[in-house]
């Protein structure tokens, strides 16, 4: 399982695009939203998702789809979680984020 965190509000309009992406190779969870009844305005979901790849080779998708998201906004951040290690990849570091999430899955 990897926790995905964004820094901007352009996540769960990926939610769909991601599990497209992945195409059998993991499953996306979205958290579920708990609207209460007296809510007065829409709830925003939160930019978080958790990612749970079928094998380590399903990172490259992951990486892909990391990739085109940072690559729509200049100073868009993605963080990626699993167990106790952690992956910040920066829209601005191109280069410096190419192979990253292989860090998460190795043993």
């Amino acid at each position: 399982m990897i926790g995905v965190d964004a820094s901007d509000d352009r996540l769960p309009e990926a939610y769909d695009v991601l599990a497209s992406q992945l195409e059998g190779k993991g499953t996306v969870y979205i958290p579920h939203v708990v609207i209460p009844p007296n809510a007065r305005m829409a709830v925003i979901r939160p930019p978080t998702l958790v990612v749970a790849l079928a094998s380590a080779d399903a990172v490259d998708e992951l990486e892909e789809w990391a990739g085109n998201y940072l690559s729509s906004s200049e100073r868009a951040e993605l963080r990626f979680q699993r167990e106790h290690r952690s992956v910040v990849l920066r829209a601005a570091d191109i280069t410096a984020r190419r192979g990253r999430l292989r860090e998460l899955v190795s043993d």
